[in-house]
């Protein structure tokens, strides 16, 4: 049996519902997770969502674990483990750090938890900076288009051009 939870695209959704027509798969829900009993065959496969950590427990087998998910989530330290690790990613730093940068560029100001482009600050001047109660900032690079590469196994598994919200 697959245990799917934390989908939340239409794209998520229609993966899962692909998923349980081929295979025995069940939704895992507010009202059902306390009750799951794996069996040790049995898989979890996480959509991105870190809820219900106990679950990492009790399942012998998942896919995206809790604590993966939890460290994506902090994009700021993904940010720079990223550049440690020679993969180009835009320069991130605290508020301290940029002030000391001189000219100072268009920066983008972040909370430490964020999706979707909702909490986005453009910075213009130290002034701003000083003043902003975001918790880390990028250097806005510009761009037409943006696109997010999902890499496994040293192979490109899903391609997407993303978008910020209306």
């Amino acid at each position: 049996m697959i245990y799917t939870m934390g989908y939340t695209s239409d794209t998520g959704s229609r993966l899962v519902e692909a998923l349980m027509e081929r295979l025995p798969a069940k939704k895992i829900t507010e009202e059902n997770y306390r009750s799951i009993t794996p069996q040790p065959q049995d898989i979890l496969l996480r959509w991105g969502s870190s809820k219900y950590q106990v679950l990492d427990t009790q399942f012998h087998w998942f896919i995206n674990p809790y604590s993966f998910i939890h460290f994506c989530c902090q994009k700021r330290e993904t940010l720079e483990l990223a550049q440690a690790q020679g993969i180009p990613a835009p320069p991130t730093k605290s508020k301290l750090a940029w002030l000391a940068v001189r000219p100072l560029p268009t920066l983008l100001g972040r909370k430490k938890y964020h999706s979707r482009g909702r909490d986005i600050q453009v910075i213009t001047s130290r002034w701003q900076l000083r003043r902003s109660p975001r918790t880390y900032f990028t250097q806005y690079i510009p761009s037409t288009n943006e696109y997010r590469i999902h890499v496994a196994k040293g192979k490109i598994i899903r391609f997407q051009e993303k978008f910020l919200p209306e």
